[in-house]
């Protein structure tokens, strides 16, 4: 019951955000290395070019190589855009 719920408002906050939302970078961003920056910025250039697979890459880099988040939001709503929605909440 509880995991249909946390699905359910995934797939509500993705539907919420309006198409043209570009994603976000959060203030963890000024924590990163250089390199991990750029990769951001790159998942970040892919997903704007609706390339939402090579930008899910992108993103869960980011997230094993600085052990931090940085793009889990946008893991979550690349995996609800790809119809994925346990892959949404597994992370």
């Amino acid at each position: 019951m509880r995991t249909t719920l946390l699905i359910l408002a995934c797939c509500w906050l993705v539907t919420a955000i309006p198409s043209g939302a570009q994603a976000s970078e959060p203030d963890v961003v000024d924590d990163l290395p250089p390199p991990l920056t750029a990769r951001l910025k790159l998942a970040n250039t892919l997903y704007d070019q609706d390339n939402l697979a090579a930008a899910l890459v992108e993103y869960r880099r980011v997230q094993v190589e600085s052990g931090k988040a940085p793009g889990l939001f946008n893991v979550g709503r690349i995996c609800a855009r790809l119809n994925r929605p346990v892959e949404a909440v597994a992370e």
